[in-house]
């Protein structure tokens, strides 16, 4: 059973994350992406260059339903799709200029909601935030 502290923070964070993914929902992305779509793009570009075993494992999917995302990815022109050089049978996957503009497009709905979520907090204390959200990243990677 999860400790006192990380009960009151997982209370916590529940309606962050619902008025965040309420606010993203709000936009129109263009093309329209599904939720989906959006994570992939996303886990491309964190992990740079991916193959496309380990975008399987980031996004929790079958190697076949990442094969479907990653071809209407491709077919789209916001993916690209090369051989490993290291091992022709695996594949690599980056973004196209067309897919990094998505995401950027995405970072700025997200910094928008953030920019709401937190416009009642004082500058120092947005500031905390920020180190104390980096120092949670830090300690799971």
């Amino acid at each position: 059973m999860p400790n006192r502290d990380a009960r009151r923070l997982a209370e916590a964070l529940v309606p962050i994350s619902r008025l965040m993914r309420r606010h993203m929902q709000s936009k129109t992305f263009r093309p329209a992406l599904s939720h989906m779509e959006l994570h992939a793009l996303g886990s491309v570009w964190e992990h740079d260059r991916p193959l496309m075993r380990d975008l399987s494992h980031a996004l929790s999917l079958t190697p076949s339903a990442t094969s479907s995302l990653v071809n209407g990815l491709v077919k789209r022109g916001l993916l690209d799709r090369k051989s490993d050089p290291k091992d022709r049978r695996a594949l690599r996957l980056s973004l196209t200029k067309k897919g990094r503009a998505v995401l950027e497009q995405k970072f700025e709905y997200m910094a928008e909601g953030l920019q709401l979520l937190t416009r009642g907090m004082s500058v120092r204390d947005r500031e905390e935030l920020i180190r104390l959200l980096a120092s949670l990243t830090k300690s799971t990677s």
